[in-house]
């Protein structure tokens, strides 16, 4: 019960760190396509934090709050507990991605 439990975990970081549910503010199509991509494997394939620092550095679309959340996603994984349980209760209200946001 707890591997789905972290597995929901991890899919929960993926998708508020790439905006939760709102498409990303002034990027292409393209770009648009490749978030899709990032977020439609669902449970069974969750982006790794590689996957999308590469998509977020490669349109502009980094900043240091969402690096720190990166740094959470990826303390997760080993010790399956919060690095910043302040920072993780706040989850929803992280935004959506934009350039110069």
């Amino acid at each position: 019960m707890l591997t789905e439990w972290h597995k929901f975990v991890e899919f929960d970081y993926a998708l508020y760190i790439l905006g939760g549910g709102t498409v990303p503010d002034g990027v292409d199509p393209l770009t648009v396509e490749e978030w899709q991509r990032l977020r439609s494997g669902g449970l069974a394939k969750i982006p790794t934090r590689e996957e999308i620092r590469r998509f977020l550095q490669k349109h502009g679309l980094m900043t240091a709050e969402r690096d720190g959340y990166l740094a959470d996603y990826e303390y997760y994984r080993t010790p399956k507990s919060q690095r910043r349980p302040e920072v993780w209760k706040g989850r929803m209200e992280w935004g959506r991605l934009g350039k110069n946001r």
